[in-house]
């Protein structure tokens, strides 16, 4: 197929660019987990600058940006499909809160709100919420569950249509919940010397789901686009928005 009648989404990228951007995406992904698992192994690397930069765990590093960027591309993705006008109301919603909630997780990856938020709330309110040690998914938790109560019905009335992107979106938002219990499972026990080594693979799993679950859900929103563009017609997202 020649490039001028190559399939493209919104006018924006080609299936090529996407599958190119993907498979970087879940290299990258694989080279941080690798790097992270050996850095909790005790690896230390010739560069110490190499491992503060990778250490998911750390903050104003590539290690957070990156997982950030992932965030900024899912709901710049998201922001598409909702400006491309197709189905009713309420899947065209689904688009603009995900894409809105993408938008907020990777300004929180950078900023650290979340986790700002959570030691304020302890310093100025208390250290339980709901008889649990004040951490930042306690205190978000009513938003947590609004996002995931929300974003399954989503999945399960937009995303069906497309069974393939349907299944790596409730994967994606699996790696995701398993984020959260494990931010939760932060036990003082596991701070001791002797558990030193689980503390830091808890650590690395929990940032490589957050990880994994954003580029899951880009790749979902990515295959559901392609899959839903009339014919794949350069104009196709133009026209649904008239």
């Amino acid at each position: 197929m020649g490039a001028s009648q190559e399939e493209t989404l919104c006018r924006c990228v080609s299936r090529r660019q996407v599958r190119a951007f993907l498979a970087l995406a879940w290299l990258v992904n694989g080279l941080l987990l690798v790097g992270n698992l050996m850095l909790a192994a005790g690896w230390k690397p010739p560069l110490n600058t190499i491992a503060h930069q990778i250490n998911l765990d750390h903050e104003a590093v590539f290690g957070s940006w990156y997982p950030s960027a992932l965030l900024l591309a899912l709901g710049w993705v998201a922001l598409l499909q909702f400006a491309a006008g197709r189905g009713w109301w309420t899947a065209r919603f689904g688009w603009l809160a995900l894409a809105l909630l993408a938008t907020a997780l990777s300004a929180s990856e950078v900023s650290q709100f979340h986790e700002i938020l959570g030691r304020s709330f302890k310093s100025h309110v208390g250290g339980t919420l709901l008889g649990m040690r004040t951490q930042w998914p306690i205190v978000l938790s009513p938003f947590i569950l609004l996002s995931v109560v929300t974003l399954v019905a989503f999945v399960r009335q937009e995303l069906a249509r497309v069974p393939a992107a349907a299944r790596l979106a409730l994967l994606g938002l699996a790696c995701w919940l398993v984020a959260i219990v494990l931010e939760l499972h932060d036990a003082p026990a596991l701070l001791t010397p002797e558990m030193r080594l689980i503390h830091a693979l808890e650590v690395t799993i929990e940032e490589v789901s957050e990880m994994v679950g954003a580029t899951l859900l880009l790749t979902a929103a990515l295959r559901f686009g392609f899959a839903t563009s009339k014919g794949g017609s350069p104009g196709a997202c133009g026209e649904g928005a008239e």
